[in-house]
């Protein structure tokens, strides 16, 4: 899916980098070209600053995407989410990095299995796509405090190349 769309922006680098912005961020495109961050509407003039382009090809992709079908299915479906990382030591909340080939299959249920087998919670778990990231990160807010025992077998994962804890 994200070649497809890569393809159909390939020759039109603003909207490119506009299209990129939404799939990370969850803005979406309402059917009649507007776009919105849940039920917030947002101003063609202010994502064309953040992006620091013309506010006219911010409104010229809204309306691109509207009018296509298959377009519209995919950024008129998609949502924020809240990120916890940042909050997490307010919260009393370790955060766990995980790096992993990105062709790996089952890291998430690898490294939730051994949270899960020394009783830790996760509050949050972030996967990045690798289609959408250069360097994905499986990213786990977690309860509490994590054990020296629980990072070393962390660590000892085959599908983990580094684990960081924050």
């Amino acid at each position: 899916m994200l070649k497809k769309i890569q393809q159909l922006f390939m020759n039109q680098p603003a909207k490119a980098k506009l299209v990129d912005l939404m799939l990370r961020t969850g803005i979406h495109v309402s059917s009649d070209g507007l776009f919105y961050a849940g039920p917030v509407e947002l101003s063609a003039t202010k994502i064309g600053r953040a992006l620091a382009m013309d506010r006219r090809v911010v409104t010229e992709a809204g309306k691109e995407i509207a009018s296509d079908h298959y377009l519209l299915g995919i950024f008129g479906s998609l949502e924020p989410r809240a990120y916890l990382e940042k909050i997490a030591p307010i919260m009393g909340w370790d955060v766990i990095k995980i790096h992993a080939n990105a062709a790996s299959v089952g890291v998430v249920s690898k490294v939730t299995s051994v949270l899960a087998d020394d009783g830790i919670l996760v509050r949050q778990a972030i996967a990045d796509d690798p289609e959408l990231y250069p360097n994905p990160e499986l990213t786990l807010m977690i309860k509490g405090k994590l054990k020296g025992k629980t990072i070393e077998r962390l660590r000892r994962l085959k599908c983990a190349s580094e684990v960081v804890l924050k």
